[in-house]
């Protein structure tokens, strides 16, 4: 028979590492019992709150762990070696075989029983010197119920049943198998929240551990049980299986749950859910946070949405949170239900707008221990209602945007942005819901403005928390109003243009069309003027179209063109469009004009020309503004000078043959004798009268018989030209030339051969008139 004896020879072994042979000489070895060689005196224990890779979870274990004296006396059978021993290898956890399987079954009454299984074996024989440790993944949907909650991950541990199986600490081997809530078995049940893992961890041994050993975990888990204690299991995330994982690993290597490394295994527990079935358990539903949260205020308020079982206390526990991180979720717990089913709490401090409220309800049994614990409330989120501003219509020329918006939560603090072509200013919204951004520059026809009320957050400095609608305006263009007046002016015979209220042929007139903008904050632009040339006007001369400023200062800005127009009298028109911004009309009292000169034809005496002005164009915002017309008529009169009128007939009556000579005046004289001057430049003119035809009867002719007096003279007539009025015209009305008494045309006749009685006689005078001595 062989022998194990095992000796902590300093001098003999050398330092190793894990996986590494421990390598002794082959020596008999023997040692009297007083012997003080040195024997390794720190045989290891397993704490019961050692901490592997993360938070940690314990069940605590009263009992000291058993240890193994290496002191103790061994019976030696034989101190032969067999060569066919295998040399231990230190801890060499990763050469072996694991498993890890995943089971659903129902209980009693239906509810789920879930049963993870793993289970590791080593293919060679190991030599402990570190701490073995089992660590199995629970699903994360199971998980996430214990997150950041360790009193739930203490009553997740305590309800879990199965057993551990693990070698035993003994020179014989074999395996031995314990409840997995026992706690004087040597290893401890913990919970690792990092990796979501329970954890076995079993004590330090210095044994040499053969092959037939194993470790394992039969870990089972009761729906009900957990759901008994405040731990509902949801359905699972995939709609399918719940995943989990399983491995073994020492102290020294640490735990870690990636698959293809180590001892880890990946499995699933296929069962889309882990129901309840019909077991007698306390129906719990989520309690209700009332969504009536004002910014500002501190109330929460809910109702726990059931009706209370009289057997159980129940109570909540409300969580206040910042989803912007500007402050840590604020957890209440315990808040208690009333006998109406409502709970409420004021919190330290006002909540916001965007913080979020939910709350879990907890039942705990009277008498007993079960303890039940609901999902998650609704989320309840603060609210900040914004009222909209009412915006004072902004127009053109203002200086001001003002507005008001009245609040119905009194308690936040407001700005209000006000922005203008897009440069935004932050104003206050005073205390009586009025605002006002002053100090602008004049608006102008096309600007924009819009106004937001802006909620700010009293903990965090300058932060917009929440806004209202925008309102904005667009400032309205002014529709520019316009004056319109023509003036027209004829060239005097000083050389100068007067106004003119008529004309004459030949005569040189003007027309000026003056369009001035009478409103202020207006813009008239894409001017069009159109002016319909007349009809019987001559050698157009001089157009061209000035801007007037405000003060009276004329510049010519262009020339209008002659276009076709056929509903002008002439067939054609002056136009003129403008399409320059500088020649726009933008203050008031600034004007442009459409001015031309022109001759009056020959041929329209006594007619009227009729100039027609029509002005139209924008108001800046692209809007055509009404078009506006003025006429102007010109009554034209004869140019020149003219013999308005002459006797048609003058008759003598009957007369008796003259027995001497003898002066008859005329009895009848048919219309006046009237000379007109209508000529610009006046000058002196000559009227001239002479016989064409002497009195006849007949061959009776009597010569030389008509004469024309005048200051006592009496000028026979004859075929020759005898000036009988000489005038220079003041003016352009008719000179009628009346004869006193004893003057003008007159008859000379006295005993005559060819006075014969009883014969009529006629004759023919000629009337000329002449600028000029004949």
């Amino acid at each position: 028979m062989l022998t194990v004896v095992i000796f902590y020879l300093q001098d003999m072994v050398k330092a190793v590492t894990l996986n590494e042979e421990i390598k002794t000489e082959e020596t008999s070895l023997s040692t009297p019992s007083d012997s003080s060689c040195p024997i390794d005196s720190t045989a290891p224990s397993i704490s019961s709150n050692s901490t592997i890779n993360g938070t940690q979870v314990n069940l605590t274990n009263n009992e000291k762990n058993d240890e193994t004296d290496l002191n103790e006396s061994v019976n030696s059978e034989s101190n032969q070696k067999s060569t066919n021993q295998i040399s231990p290898r230190l801890l060499d956890l990763d050469v072996g075989t694991s498993t890890l399987t995943g089971s659903y079954t129902t209980g009693a009454c239906g509810q789920g029983i879930t049963t993870i299984h793993y289970k590791y074996v080593p293919l060679v024989a190991v030599g402990l010197n570190t701490v073995p440790i089992l660590a199995v993944q629970i699903p994360p949907e199971i998980a996430a119920q214990l997150a950041g909650n360790t009193a739930k991950q203490t009553l997740f541990l305590k309800n879990l049943t199965g057993n551990v199986t693990y070698p035993t600490q003994s020179i014989l081997g074999g395996t031995s198998t314990a409840s997995i809530q026992a706690t004087d078995k040597g290893f401890t049940l913990t919970y690792n929240e990092s990796l979501s893992a329970v954890v076995i961890t079993f004590p330090k041994t210095g044994l040499s551990l053969g092959l037939l050993i194993e470790w394992s975990l039969n870990m089972v888990i009761d729906t009900v049980a957990l759901y008994k204690n405040g731990i509902i299991i949801p359905p699972a995330a995939n709609g399918a299986n719940y995943p989990i994982k399983g491995t073994m690993t020492s102290a020294s290597q640490g735990i870690n749950l990636t698959v293809g490394l180590g001892n880890t295994k990946a499995g699933s527990i296929n069962t889309p859910s882990m129901g309840l079935g019909t077991c007698p358990i306390l129906a719990i539903k989520p309690p209700v946070i009332n969504d009536t949260m004002q910014h500002g205020n501190k109330s929460i308020t809910g109702t726990i949405n059931q009706t209370k079982d009289p057997g159980y206390t129940y109570t909540a526990d409300i969580t206040l949170s910042a989803p912007d991180g500007s402050h840590a979720p604020i957890v209440t717990t315990g808040v208690l239900v009333d006998n109406s089913g409502n709970f409420s709490i004021n919190a330290a401090n006002a909540y916001e707008y965007g913080d979020t409220v939910t709350a879990i309800l907890h039942a705990k049994a009277i008498t007993g221990t079960d303890q039940y614990q609901s999902t998650l409330s609704n989320i309840a989120t603060v609210k900040w209602p914004i009222v909209a501003p009412t915006l004072t219509t902004p127009v053109v020329g203002n200086t001001q945007i003002t507005g008001s918006a009245i609040q119905t939560v009194t308690t936040g603090l407001y700005q209000v942005a006000v922005t203008v072509n897009n440069q935004t200013t932050n104003v206050p919204l005073n205390a009586n819901g009025t605002f006002a951004l002053t100090g602008l520059a004049p608006l102008k026809g096309g600007d924009q403005v819009s106004v937001v009320i802006q909620g700010i957050s009293s903990r965090t400095a300058n932060k917009i928390l929440v806004s209202s609608n925008n309102v904005s305006s667009t400032i309205a263009f002014v529709t520019p109003q316009l004056a319109v007046t023509q003036i027209v002016e004829k060239w005097s015979k000083d050389g100068t243009w007067i106004p003119a209220i008529s004309a004459v042929t030949n005569q040189k007139v003007r027309f000026t069309i003056k369009v001035q903008l009478q409103n202020s904050n207006a813009i008239w632009d894409n001017q069009l003027l159109l002016n319909w040339i007349p009809s019987g006007v001559t050698n157009l001369t001089n157009p061209q179209v000035s801007k007037v400023s405000a003060t009276g200062v004329s510049t010519v800005i262009g020339t209008p063109v002659v276009v076709p127009q056929s509903s002008s009298p002439s067939g054609s028109a002056y136009q003129f469009q403008n399409l320059l911004a500088g020649n726009n009309l933008v203050t008031a009292n600034e004007a442009l004009t459409l001015q031309y000169s022109a001759t009056i034809a020959p041929n329209v005496a006594n007619t009227t020309l009729v100039n027609s002005f029509f002005v139209n164009g924008t108001n800046g915002g692209g809007t055509a503004i009404a078009q506006q017309s003025l006429v102007a008529t010109l009554p034209i009169g004869d140019g020149t000078l003219r013999l308005v009128s002459a006797p048609s007939q003058i008759s003598f009556g009957t007369l008796s043959v003259p027995t001497a000579t003898k002066i008859y005046n005329p009895a009848t004289v048919t219309n006046s004798l009237s000379v007109a001057d209508g000529r610009v430049q006046k000058a002196q003119w000559h009227l001239y009268v002479r016989e064409t035809q002497p009195l006849t009867a007949g061959a009776n002719v009597l010569n030389q018989v008509l004469i024309y007096s005048k200051a006592g003279q009496d000028i026979p007539l004859n075929q020759s030209n005898q000036e009988i009025y000489t005038a220079t015209s003041t003016d352009d009305n008719a000179t009628v030339i009346q004869w006193p008494k004893g003057e003008g045309i007159r008859l000379k006749i006295g005993p005559n051969p060819n006075v014969k009685s009883g014969q009529s006689y006629q004759g023919k005078l000629e009337w000329n008139l002449s600028d000029a001595p004949i």
